[in-house]
């Protein structure tokens, strides 16, 4: 089922890539720095510090993490059956970094 959301999340956030016509918008919201490169990566054509930030990729662990960090609360927060711990947010971070790094590998072999 994780696996299951995770691919949902990077369906999600592929959708918002698109937004080319809308480059730059992130600048203006709370999300997180991490968050900012990667929903916005049109950004980079109109911030080079951006630029230089996402081309670095150490935001990608950054999602993972913060990911980890949601779900691990939603589910404790969901249920009284058990409490999830450092070895499910530990797998949940492993998932998405993996699918991340993927993605990653995809769109460097296609440019």
């Amino acid at each position: 089922m994780v696996d299951e959301l995770v691919d949902m999340l990077l369906i999600c956030a592929a959708e918002v890539q698109q937004l080319h016509a809308q480059r730059g918008w992130s600048a203006e919201t709370e999300l997180s720095f991490a968050e900012q490169l990667w929903f916005d990566p049109y950004r980079t054509e109109l911030d080079e510090e951006f630029k230089q930030q996402r081309a670095k990729n150490d935001w990608q662990s950054d999602i993972a993490r913060q990911f980890a960090t949601w779900l691990n609360s939603r589910l404790s927060y969901k249920t009284t059956l058990s409490d999830f711990s450092d070895a499910e947010f530990q797998e949940w971070n492993r998932l998405l970094a993996k699918k991340l790094l993927l993605l990653k590998d995809d769109l460097d072999s296609s440019h």
